[in-house]
């Protein structure tokens, strides 16, 4: 199966639990688009917004401000610091899985997990 716009292909892999799907991203053709966004959708428009966008955004954010929808600076430090202990704890984690899977320690110090928050 082929999913040309994502350039994104569908294969079959042979491990030796058997076979599974995998997908094999072809990045470098996907990089050489000036508008491509690696791990996030695109853009709904790269034009410039408009004065009355401008104004709309600051009406709703003070409508958002008035109903308490915005975190202050202590909850703002709070989330931090807590998705900086998630973050040291998986990666602790991803590290000692691939030394579990036999990867070379200096291979299981480079492997990096990513947090799509």
């Amino acid at each position: 199966m082929r999913f040309p716009l994502l350039g994104v292909s569908q294969a079959k892999k042979t491990t030796g639990r058997g076979q599974y799907p995998a997908l094999l991203f072809k990045m470098e053709n996907l990089a050489n688009d000036s508008n491509f966004f690696p791990y996030m959708t695109s853009p709904i428009s790269l034009a410039e917004p408009r004065p009355a966008d401008i104004q709309l955004s600051r009406e709703l954010e003070e409508a958002l401000k008035s109903h308490g929808c915005f975190e202050s600076q202590a909850e703002l430090n709070q989330r931090f610091e807590v998705l900086g202990q998630l973050d040291a704890l998986v990666k602790t984690w991803v590290k000692d899985l691939s030394l579990l899977k036999n990867m070379p320690e200096s291979v299981a110090e480079r492997v990096q997990p990513l947090f799509f928050i």
